[in-house]
């Protein structure tokens, strides 16, 4: 009888470190789990992002092709060759000016979009967060867990073990 706890105790740390070493697989497997319900989501709210972003960019690309072809044009430098404001000109600026306004209205929308994504991203984050917090494996390591044949009592929250010669008659 004295054979078994005596055990244990020699080998607590042992037991205490192969346990806690069941404890953290057991959690990343848990938070593997769980990401696997989020991380789609996510990816797909990042390459919308992504994709927002190099609309924006590609616009302003073409505005800047649009500005360098219409200063070129009253430079002479190119187009008709002619120094000061061809007849071309006004067409070419005009041209410009209205894909400067489309590219501003495109920032402004996007931004919209991209915030609004962002937000939900962060909200999800939360949410996996919170999931893996609830999910937590519970481990409890305690005088119970290594001393599994003593007689324990319960007074209130708390456990106390008894000794061989104590008897406990309920809640005192």
């Amino acid at each position: 009888m004295i054979a078994k706890p005596l055990e244990l105790k020699i080998f607590e740390k042992e037991i205490n470190r192969v346990l806690l070493e069941q404890k953290n697989d057991m959690t990343l497997a848990n938070q593997e789990q769980i990401a696997t319900q989020f991380t789609p989501r996510i990816n797909e709210l990042n390459a919308e992002i992504a994709s927002l972003k190099e609309e924006v960019s590609s616009k302003e690309a073409e505005v800047n092709a649009l500005y360098s072809t219409y200063i070129a044009e009253a430079e002479g430098t190119a187009g008709t060759k002619r120094l000061g404001k061809s007849p071309v000109y006004p067409a070419k600026r005009e041209k410009h000016d209205s894909e400067l306004l489309a590219l501003k209205e495109l920032k402004e929308t996007n931004a919209g979009k991209i915030e609004a994504a962002e937000e939900k991203i962060a909200s999800l984050n939360e949410d996996y967060q919170t999931k893996v917090n609830e999910s937590q494996p519970y481990f409890q390591f305690d005088e119970r867990t290594l001393y599994p044949h003593r007689e324990y009592a319960r007074l209130g929250s708390k456990i106390y073990p008894l000794q061989p010669d104590q008897i406990f008659c309920g809640n005192h």
